[in-house]
């Protein structure tokens, strides 16, 4: 029975005025632990915002306020959205994200639909992916660098970089190759990796993880992991045309990560997940749990490809929003770390008991058993 011991909760960031979420956190060699996060323009749900990092000097039990610091602001026209934060083997920090043109209402239109719930969503557009670097643990960053996505028309991020022991990056990402997914397209949203063999100053399409041909599953939010048999795996959220979430997805590639498997549909349910090699051996996959209780869970593979519900755990519960909220549901997207002490650390998002609610970053510690 997997079961996470001494867990712990500590509050990374929230303010009252903003909604924070889609945490990334990273353990540095100097042993900070750094979280980037996103921060909304307001109290809702509308990936509108900026992001920023923040800094534990105590294996992220507390995290200093005085080390936040904006990565990249909005403006009356743009945002970004979606951070992943990686150390590289150089000791520099590379962030990759997605930009977005947030469009304002300019035509006054009378049909009440135009003020109806998500219509945020149909204001806005992808700019395109880009990384930034940091030399100096994330005080300061550099130059915004475009990620060329060719032959994709769009695409999102989710999780960090993944750098191999030959010095390639690897950026799992998810999108569209003939229009962007709010333009009404038929083609559903395939998963895939871009790749750069100069330490992020160029990119270029390396594999397709999953594309479902028939355009009934969209497959998105991929997270990637490197075995340390070799074998790379992938984790991916999935809906099922007219929309229905469906369980976690797999698959695997056993030739650097260039050709993968036809997705297998585990049996555990939740979205989106991060994965971790654990100091023991074991691999780690922690995903949003967004029914029921709500929620954070984790489960653990001896092999990494092996999966089971069986072996699913409890890293946090609760932390749904009111149901009168747009995106109420919006609960989970983990990100994982460990300690050298082999503390594992789950930082995620939820709803707090603030009156009005508000969206915060939270962290879970906790020593896995059995």
């Amino acid at each position: 029975m997997i079961s996470p011991n001494g867990i712990e909760y500590t509050t990374v960031h929230k303010d009252l005025s903003r909604y924070c979420s889609q945490v990334i956190i990273e353990t540095l060699d100097n042993g900070e632990v750094i979280a980037v996060f996103s921060e909304d323009r307001g109290r809702d749900h509308r990936d509108d915002g900026r992001h920023s990092v923040i800094k534990s000097a105590d294996g992220g039990r507390t995290w200093d306020p005085a080390t936040k610091t904006i990565v990249w602001d909005y403006t009356d026209h743009t945002g970004n959205v979606d951070a992943g934060v990686t150390q590289l083997s150089d000791g520099s920090l590379i962030i990759s994200l997605q930009s977005m043109g947030c469009l304002k209402k300019g035509i006054n239109w009378t049909a009440d639909q135009y003020e109806g719930r998500g219509i945020h969503l149909t204001l806005k557009n992808t700019l395109g992916v880009w990384v930034l670097k940091s030399t100096d643990n994330g005080a300061t960053w550099g130059e915004r660098i475009p990620v060329n996505i060719k032959p994709m028309k769009a695409a999102g991020t989710r999780v960090g970089i993944t750098e191999t022991p030959e010095g390639n990056l690897m950026l799992p990402l998810y999108g569209t190759l003939t229009s962007a997914p709010s333009s009404g397209s038929a083609e559903r949203e395939r998963s895939f990796i871009v790749r750069s063999d100069d330490g992020g100053e160029n990119w270029e399409y390396y594999s397709t993880v999953a594309f479902d041909a028939a355009g009934i599953v969209s497959y998105v939010e991929p997270a990637i992991l490197r075995l340390s048999d070799g074998k790379w795996i992938a984790m991916m959220r999935a809906h099922l045309q007219p929309g229905r979430p469906d369980n976690i997805y797999f698959t695997v590639s056993e030739d650097d990560a260039a050709t993968w498997s036809l997705p297998r549909r585990l049996n555990i349910w939740g979205y989106p997940a991060d994965l971790m090699n654990l100091q023991d051996g074991r691999v780690l996959m922690a995903y949003g749990h967004r029914r029921g209780s709500y929620g954070v869970r984790g489960c653990v593979s001896e092999d990494g490809v092996t999966w089971d519900v069986k072996d699913e755990f409890v890293i946090h519960e609760g932390g749904q929003g009111p149901t009168d909220l747009v995106g109420y549901y919006h609960t989970g997207y983990p990100s994982l770390t460990q300690l050298d002490d082999g503390t594992v650390i789950t930082a995620y998002h939820c709803y707090s008991d603030d009156e009005p609610t508000v969206q915060y970053i939270e962290c879970a510690h906790y020593q896995l058993q059995g």
